[in-house]
């Protein structure tokens, strides 16, 4: 690996980890869940954090997302995962095959669906934030 890639690498991953973790977090907090605990298990895992964003329900008192904007966001997360499938799958069958020219495209291939299931996943998760974001109660955190 380059001299430069050693702190490229894992600076880019940092960064990535913490807007998926923002986005997570302000999704789960439009829903009436904690900001924080979403925003610092995504460290751990954002996409855990991500897919459980997606699925969970507003708490009473808070709007829910449309059928359509659910319908949305569920349709991109199952395509962010599709994706992330076939960009793994790509860089194992890269691995097994020794011709250079099917090696060198699927190389190409695999970061670009991962990135693009990375990008597809967040914004999943931002379909999944109900429009009205604001409380229909009084909410104290606690």
């Amino acid at each position: 690996m380059p001299m430069g890639l050693d702190f490229v690498i894992p600076a880019l991953a940092l960064v990535i980890t913490g807007v998926a973790g923002w986005v997570t977090g302000k999704t789960a907090r439009s829903k009436g869940r904690s900001f924080g605990l979403f925003f610092g298990l995504s460290f751990i895992s954002w996409f855990i954090m991500a897919t459980i964003a997606v699925f969970i329900k507003s708490r009473p008192g808070f709007e829910s997302a449309s059928a359509t904007d659910t319908a949305r966001s569920r349709v991109l997360y199952f395509s962010g995962i599709t994706s992330y499938i076939a960009g793994v799958a790509s860089f194992v069958i890269s691995w097994g095959n020794e011709s250079a020219s099917t090696v060198s495209g699927l190389l190409v291939l695999g970061p670009i669906l991962i990135i693009g299931s990375i990008v597809l996943m967040l914004l999943a998760v931002i379909a999944a934030r109900p429009k009205g974001s604001t409380p229909l109660t009084d909410f104290e955190i606690s």
